[in-house]
């Protein structure tokens, strides 16, 4: 009969801990010349003995219906395999004499062997490596085994030799170069997307760990995080468990940056002590600072966390600093800078203790957004054990304060414009202003040729101060503590205006004024053009309103 199938392998089937019995399809002449390998859950694989790991039941006529089953004596567990194959000797056994018989069935298995031999040269040749038959390629023999060599084509691309690794002209070499990540191809996920190499893909992301910084909290990090911020606009700190340690400040020099971590409490800058700027923006403008903290284990005598004094459109965001002296300073005194920037959704902790500064804004820049801020000093009740300032303004056109919460300031809102400045067109909305050695929000106009104008407070908390919630002096215009704004426990008034203030178009309307210590509203001597109605003035105050002049 003929064989007219090439299978001569089974399986693998997958162990499952309860089969046994394993079917196979291709001719054999007996049970020996099966072969039966189980592969275990690391790949590793075992030839099994007949009869002492299985038995053979073949079918009655291997021409007719060629195969049969294997039953295994311990059923393979999940994570093994079974494959059954042929393990024919290469052996020709079958003597044809002169004169002797002629029986086409001797010579059909001789054929038959002689085609499952075949058949079991090409299953191994079938697993083989191979060159296309079109490559040109001479002898692909393996070279002899050389201990931690690496096999590749000699320079002619005809054959193959070792390669020590240590070889500057072999692999080794090659990857573990500058240029190695181009050599490795990379093909994102999905339909349209296009081939790059590795080196390509990783240079989307600087890291200050590429330019050699560690993040133990030990070594200096200072050089290394500074290269990175010289050489590219869009810096990554990586997570670290202690932090970057710094020394001295890191400049950002370049427009258009973006320095940003994993998360402010696992991407963070590290201080033994606090004498210096962390971040000084000497750039233009349009910089980002996202996702990072800071930590100081030290003295702060000095020093913000990020210092702008002339850039705009800076940006921070999603920061957190503790026991860093200052938090962000956005525009110095005479300069136009700190226009257009934003502070949102940060935490500055314990602030230094009367002399630190949680947001300075200041110059002559427009449009400056504050939000989501909390400025703490942690531990602090109304005594002198505070910050100078929770927000200090200086200058500036336009800045929105909203849903900020600063306890344990010497004054958690300080508007004090030097001589000849204006500050105009401050809204605060929701703002917290809680627990601190002096008033709530101090206006000081007083300076020579200095304005205060168009401050609108609403919805804000001026309470429990060792101060008034509110105090007023100098030259303030049209400010507006309308809506629902509440000074309350505090130590003097819950609203003050100093004697001689000029404060045209005030408005006192509709707030809630209870339980200070001394007057619920009080107006100094010589104070005029200012509209008290609808607040709710409640006990404990020696005044509800008291104008003096």
């Amino acid at each position: 009969m003929t064989i007219s199938s090439d299978d001569r392998v089974a399986g693998p089937f997958a162990g499952n801990g309860a089969t046994v019995i394993f079917p196979f399809t291709f001719k054999v002449f007996t049970q020996v010349d099966l072969r039966v390998i189980q592969t275990d859950s690391s790949g590793v694989e075992t030839d099994k003995t007949l009869t002492t790991h299985y038995t053979v039941s073949l079918n009655a006529d291997q021409n007719v219906s060629p195969g049969g089953s294997i039953t295994m004596l311990v059923a393979p567990p999940a994570g093994h395999k079974i494959t059954i194959t042929t393990a024919l000797q290469s052996l020709q056994q079958t003597d044809l004499t002169n004169g002797g018989g002629w029986y086409p069935q001797v010579i059909e298995d001789s054929l038959d062997k002689l085609t499952i031999l075949v058949q079991q040269v090409e299953e191994k040749t079938d697993r083989a490596i191979t060159v296309p038959i079109s490559s040109g390629a001479g002898s692909s023999a393996l070279p002899n085994p050389l201990a931690s060599s690496l096999i590749g084509w000699n320079a002619a691309a005809d054959g193959l030799q070792n390669y020590p690794p240590s070889d500057p002209s072999a692999f080794s070499a090659a990857f573990g170069s500058s240029a190695g990540a181009g050599l490795v191809g990379f093909l994102q996920s999905g339909t349209g997307a296009t081939a790059r190499t590795v080196q390509v893909k990783l240079s989307e992301t600087v890291s200050v760990k590429d330019f050699g910084a560690v993040g133990d909290g030990t070594t200096d990090d200072t050089a290394a995080i500074q290269a990175a911020l010289t050489a590219h606009d869009a810096v990554y700190f990586p997570p670290t468990a202690s932090g970057y340690r710094i020394s001295s400040t890191l400049a950002i020099s370049r427009a258009n940056s973006e320095i940003f971590g994993a998360g402010r409490f696992s991407s963070f800058i590290n201080l033994a002590s606090q004498n210096f700027n962390i971040f000084n923006i000497t750039a233009v403008g349009n910089v980002v600072i996202r996702n990072l903290g800071a930590f100081n284990y030290g003295a702060a005598t000095s020093g913000y966390f990020v210092y702008n004094p002339t850039a705009y459109t800076v940006t921070v965001a999603d920061c957190y600093t503790s026991a860093v002296h200052s938090g962000v300073l956005m525009g110095a005194a005479s300069t136009a800078g700190g226009a257009k920037c934003t502070v949102s959704d940060c935490q500055f902790d314990d602030i230094a203790l009367l002399t630190g500064i949680g947001l300075y804004l200041g110059g002559t820049g427009e449009i400056r957004s504050i939000s989501n801020v909390n400025i703490l000093r942690l531990g602090s009740t109304v005594s002198a054990d505070n910050c100078f300032a929770g927000i200090q303004i200086t200058g500036g056109v336009a800045i929105n304060i909203e849903s900020c919460q600063i306890t344990g300031a010497g004054t958690p809102i300080y508007i004090a414009p030097p001589a000849g400045s204006i500050v105009s067109h401050v809204t605060l909305d929701r703002v917290w202003c809680d627990s601190s050695s002096g008033s709530g929000m101090s206006l000081d106009g007083t300076a020579a040729a200095n304005l205060i104008t168009g401050v609108r407070a609403n919805q804000c908390w001026f309470s429990s101060n060792g101060g008034s919630g509110v105090l007023v002096a100098g030259s303030v215009r049209d400010l507006k503590l309308v809506g629902l704004n509440e000074m309350h426990s505090n130590l003097a008034s819950g609203i003050a205006i100093a004697a001689n203030a000029t404060i045209p178009g005030c408005q006192i309307h509709d707030n809630s004024i209870g339980g200070n210590a001394s007057t619920g509203i009080v107006i100094g001597a010589n104070v005029g053009n200012f509209s008290i109605q609808g607040n709710q003035i409640g006990a404990a105050s020696t005044f509800g309103a008291n104008a003096l002049g």
